[in-house]
């Protein structure tokens, strides 16, 4: 599944309150990137199940054209 988040990422904060990109990506993002697994789920027609609980298993970041980067979010959802 690919979805597109468009997220704003304060430097400041991040340096302050985490030593781990992942672990902040999970804190700050967790509400959307688990609507955005449910609505997978929900989209697919051929079983039915909601969700309880997602972690974020890792992050890999893609530098893009010009200033501009990419994140890829492996998410585990139960």
């Amino acid at each position: 599944m690919e979805k597109t988040l468009k997220i704003d990422i304060n430097k400041k904060k991040f340096i302050k309150k985490t030593q781990s990109f992942t672990k902040y990506i999970s804190q700050q993002f967790y509400n959307e990137l688990f609507k955005a697994s449910q609505d997978d789920v929900d989209s697919r027609k051929d079983f039915e199940r909601t969700l309880y609980d997602m972690e974020v298993k890792s992050v890999r970041i893609n530098e893009e054209v010009g200033m501009s980067i990419c994140f890829d979010i492996i998410v585990e959802a139960t």
